[in-house]
């Protein structure tokens, strides 16, 4: 399961560490068995999935596609474009393709976010770009109650 916040940085070779509270909850096979890496809906991060998720998630996503007929298939090739099978070495590090960083715009520090079933992955800068719309999207409702 993913939960929680986890702030990481890249080394010179785009690799990163899956945080230790993910990992605990995984098999050394499930580990092993890698994970994919795309672009969110709006390119503003990227999600990881198990590998055994993203079948199920894929399948979903071909399910509501399907039903926009060619718009849909045009947006299942823009998401299948940008999807990557990444493997962790033995330090536990994966590769983030040079395209998924540049979609997400990611240089070196990154923000994982736990979200039970996925992670997503924010460049540091628009991690904190989103909190503090966050901030002020939350003082703007509780100034309305």
């Amino acid at each position: 399961m993913f939960l929680g916040k986890f702030e990481h940085s890249l080394d010179d070779k785009n690799r990163v560490v899956l945080p230790l509270a993910y990992r605990r909850d995984m098999s050394e096979e499930k580990l092993q068995e890698g994970f994919v890496i795309f672009a969110g809906s709006d390119e503003q991060y990227l999600e990881l999935h198990t590998k055994e998720k993203w079948l199920l998630h894929s399948e979903e996503l071909k399910k509501a596609y399907a039903a926009q007929g060619k718009a849909g298939e045009q947006d299942l090739i823009d998401l299948y474009s940008n999807a990557y099978e990444v493997q962790l070495d033995k330090q536990y590090r994966f590769i983030v393709p040079d395209s998924s960083m540049e979609l997400a715009g990611i240089k070196r520090d990154v923000v994982f976010v736990g979200m039970t079933e996925k992670a997503v992955i924010y460049s540091r800068e628009r991690w904190e770009v989103r909190e503090k719309g966050r901030r002020k999207a939350r003082s703007a409702q509780a100034k309305g109650s």
